[in-house]
């Protein structure tokens, strides 16, 4: 995507997402690789997210302040944004695989 959401952008809107890949998944310019919620509040459980990269904030998902996703039983393989090294896992920066 070019903006948000390389794979799924939620704008107001509430959807359930179960059981989804996400894999390659970028953004050219903002936030969210995977995921990128505005003013949402979607429910993601069982989701898988590979490789997934955002210009900024959040490399898998990201969500903006008038949004508050419900997030279950994920699993993130070297999700990140695109200028930093720090993945998912690392808790030292807020700019990292999630980011809320």
């Amino acid at each position: 995507a070019q903006k948000e959401g390389g794979g799924i952008h939620c704008s107001s809107s509430n959807p359930v997402i179960e059981g989804c890949s996400f894999e390659n998944c970028s953004t050219k310019y903002l936030y969210g690789g995977g995921i990128s919620c505005s003013k949402s509040s979607p429910i993601v459980t069982f989701c898988k997210f590979t490789q997934c990269i955002s210009a900024k904030d959040g490399g898998a998902i990201y969500r903006d302040d008038k949004s508050l996703p419900k997030i279950m039983y994920p699993s993130y393989v070297n999700c990140k944004p695109n200028n930093t090294n720090f993945d998912v896992d690392d808790s030292s920066t807020k700019k990292k695989g999630m980011f809320f």
